[in-house]
């Protein structure tokens, strides 16, 4: 007998689809969906009920609360009517995809109105389509109908991080692909050195960073951001860019990060991470540190932020962040993952992994990711090009 086939639904037109957010069950029922359909790093390794409770506590992370974060769904219908609560029954065929917004603040700068931190953009997680609508252009329609909302919403930028290459969101929305470099330490198995030691001798000291430590150094970090953005001139830059843009490195924005990770490691693991970071300490302000978080989903650590004080092109500079290198290697060795990853290393990094010992490291790459987590970004209506903006502080911290 010939094998079984499936005839997908046809997909409506877009004037028959509608985008408005979410009821609690829809949410649920997006929720599971995207479990079960994407296993792999959506899912895996929670289960249906853990994978449940972990998007709660991302809703409620303080980064999230009091409307920052927005569930979406592309739908038949226009507006739910009836009950909205997990009770409430839904035809799960009327949920076409779906998505989530999350409100961010921003720091700007342009040659024309020159510094501003008093607004705020949104970031696009979690873009998922019906299986039963895949390949029709879904995702293309709730795309355009959200960049449509967002541009109705007065927001000067969206960003999203792309696991489908550099031209899926570009042509079904307009966001472009930015720069995607990427430092990936590969940790050796079985280290020689004893690794209670903080660091080797010839380093300077890296002390460990709790979570209660970061509070006040995220709040230096975002001040010396500011500073910087605030003293730039409205001249033109040598580089050709007139619009500076970077996301709130905030204590708020690491500690989601922070949650949702201990969570999935409590259950995976049964225990969570205390040590969050390092920090080479100086007399009065520390000179540099770093944050990072722990992937159980790829067996890696990723550095969520890095901070430079002063870079003055010293060899003590290359020191401090090779101590830091350490430090997450250790980490990394301690919770039995094989990487260190860091997004958009800095030159002096990248020099300062090539300081590890053979100890530490079997060997470190550097590269432009080409298939997943590429950050994307759009200027309201597109009124701005790529060409003209600078993305700074593109780091892990502002992936969503």
């Amino acid at each position: 007998m010939p094998p079984e086939t499936t005839t997908k639904p046809p997909l409506p037109p877009p004037s028959a689809l509608y985008l408005r957010p979410a009821t609690e069950a829809e949410k649920r029922l997006c929720f599971i969906r995207s479990h079960v359909s994407r296993g792999g790093p959506w899912g895996a390794p929670l289960s249906v009920s853990d994978y449940l409770e972990r998007e709660r506590i991302n809703e409620e992370a303080e980064a999230n609360r009091a409307g920052q974060i927005t569930y979406w769904v592309l739908s038949k219908t226009p507006k739910r009517v009836g009950p909205i609560d997990h009770e409430e029954k839904v035809d799960e065929d009327d949920i076409v995809a779906s998505c989530e917004t999350l409100r961010r603040p921003v720091i700007i700068w342009t040659r024309e109105h020159g510094y501003n931190d008093g607004e705020s953009a949104y970031g696009i997680a979690s873009v998922f389509t019906h299986p039963k609508y895949r390949g029709q252009g879904a995702a293309a329609v709730l795309m355009q109908k959200l960049a449509g909302w967002v541009d109705g919403a007065n927001a000067p930028f969206t960003a999203l991080y792309s696991d489908l290459g550099e031209d899926f969101y570009a042509r079904r929305g307009g966001w472009y692909a930015y720069s995607s470099r990427q430092l990936a330490l590969k940790v050796s198995s079985q280290p020689k050195r004893d690794d209670a030691a903080p660091s080797p001798s010839r380093l300077p000291e890296c002390q460990p960073l709790r979570r209660e430590d970061l509070q006040e150094l995220c709040d230096l970090d975002v001040k010396m951001l500011k500073e910087e953005y605030r003293n730039q001139k409205r001249v033109d830059r040598p580089d050709g860019k007139w619009v500076r843009v970077a996301f709130v490195p905030s204590f708020a924005q690491a500690c989601w990060h922070f949650d949702v990770r201990d969570f999935m490691a409590k259950v995976v693991r049964g225990k969570t991470p205390l040590v969050k970071g390092g920090v080479v300490p100086n007399a009065q302000e520390p000179r540099c540190w770093l944050y990072w978080m722990h992937d159980l989903n790829l067996n890696r650590l990723v550095v969520l932020r890095l901070v430079i004080k002063e870079d003055d092109g010293k060899d003590d500079v290359r020191k401090d962040l090779t101590a830091l290198l350490h430090a997450a290697v250790v980490e990394a060795r301690e919770w039995n993952l094989t990487d260190v990853v860091v997004w958009n290393p800095p030159t002096a990094l990248v020099e300062a992994a090539e300081l590890l010992e053979p100890d530490d490291i079997e060997r470190s790459d550097v590269y432009s990711r080409d298939s997943n987590d590429l950050p994307c970004l759009r200027w309201r209506r597109g009124e701005k090009s790529r060409d003209q903006i600078l993305w700074e502080a593109n780091e892990k911290f502002e992936w969503c």
